[in-house]
């Protein structure tokens, strides 16, 4: 089998399994903001999330972005990517709150607030969407 052959082979299963990752992940999302009440908007963030910090500030592109009020509360979650070129994959949930309600954070996760947002992220450090998983996000909002 020539090299070119298996590279193309690669790339086929490569993208077969990213295609129905992406499906999952998607589903997954629908069924949290479900559970939580919250409304799955798709691939627009809402205006009213407006933060001027890294990452935040350099966000590409977006999609699963959920919305909705936990005690009074904006939160909007969803997944990304940010910077330049092919940039990073970044999972964030931001809270419309100038007070930290994501005291209990793992070690790969940051915190940053901007604007009387406050947001957790996690940057991938493998080009795989969905950094934080929806168990996590689920016990994040239970944070807010």
């Amino acid at each position: 089998m020539e090299k070119w052959q298996v590279q193309l082979g690669a790339l086929a299963v490569g993208s077969v399994v990213a295609y129905f990752t992406l499906g999952r992940r998607k589903r997954n999302m629908r069924s949290l903001a479900n559970r939580l009440g919250f409304q799955f908007i798709g691939d627009d963030l809402p205006a009213t999330f407006q933060m001027d910090c890294y990452p935040m500030s350099e966000i590409k592109k977006a999609w699963n972005v959920i919305e909705g009020t936990r005690k009074g509360s904006q939160v909007v979650i969803f997944d990304s990517v940010i910077g330049s070129g092919n940039g990073r994959y970044c999972t964030a949930i931001a809270c419309h709150t100038t007070e930290n309600p994501f005291t209990l954070n793992y070690g790969s996760e940051v915190v940053v607030q901007s604007n009387g947002w406050t947001a957790l992220y996690q940057l991938r450090f493998i080009q795989v969407p969905g950094t934080i998983t929806v168990s996590r996000l689920e016990d994040l909002v239970g944070l807010v």
